[in-house]
């Protein structure tokens, strides 16, 4: 059985979904769809083309993506095997589209956040972020005058998550501030972080965080960090800036 059967929906059996009565049972798990298409210059809203990307494989930017009923797009940056064994997927032969289903999409989504995805506004404020985080010179520009909102706390936040086999429920998470237009989020991301990809399975991930300085939870019911690891338990429903950009799939 996958972590995210084993582990994040044992976590969830007793909470409840917005507007659904709670179920001991595990959700459909969501399997993925394709790569993430190209982002434009900020603007929230409709997306006019339906989102399907799954997967990104490109070099230096390997990602998984779930699209939530709620809107806006959940994002796990460079995902590694342990990740993909938890979501019930395949890291040899990963999925490049969404699930056509939106239960079982918003069950992928919910299993993105349990592992530290971040749940970004719309893929142009995720690609704004990125191009601050990057130097961007035009991006840098509009955020000092004031026509893009700064880079909250937590879409700056490098979180990384693992759950052990023993004791089940339980989980480690390390996460850091990252050093954008200036912001000092001490401590910073560790220089070491590579460290979190070297891990072959969970339990040797949760080694690796807890040498760089992570945190035990006894449940994901104490988890009381900046990561939108429990952000679907608590309603979320507005974005970091603004509304979250509405998306549907089209088939």
């Amino acid at each position: 059985m996958s972590f995210i059967a084993n582990a994040l929906w044992r976590s969830d059996s007793g909470s409840q979904a917005e507007g659904n009565t709670p179920s001991t049972n595990p959700p459909p798990s969501g399997r993925p769809n394709s790569s993430a298409p190209p982002l434009a210059s900020p603007c929230l809203g409709v997306n006019r083309k339906a989102p399907r990307g799954r997967t990104s494989l490109s070099p230096g930017d390997l990602r998984l993506t779930g699209w939530p009923s709620r809107g806006g797009l959940i994002v796990l940056e460079d995902p590694t095997p342990p990740d993909f064994e938890f979501l019930g997927l395949d890291p040899l032969d990963p999925p490049l589209q969404r699930d056509e289903d939106q239960e079982a999409e918003d069950a992928f989504c919910r299993g993105l956040l349990r592992l530290g995805a971040t749940w970004w506004d719309s893929k142009e404020r995720r690609l704004l972020v990125w191009k601050v985080a990057h130097d961007d010179e035009e991006a840098c520009d509009a955020v000092e005058a004031g026509e893009q909102p700064l880079p909250t706390r937590r879409e700056r936040r490098w979180v990384r998550v693992a759950w052990p086999s023993d004791p089940p429920g339980s989980l480690w998470v390390a996460e850091r501030g990252a050093p954008i237009m200036g912001f000092d989020e001490l401590p910073f991301m560790p220089t070491d972080a590579g460290r979190v990809a070297l891990a072959r399975n969970m339990d040797e991930r949760c080694a690796v965080l807890k040498r760089l300085g992570g945190t035990w939870y006894a449940s994901i019911d104490d988890y009381d960090g900046d990561g939108f690891l429990k952000a679907w338990e608590e309603g979320k429903q507005e974005g970091e800036v603004g509304p979250l950009a509405e998306t549907s799939y089209l088939g």
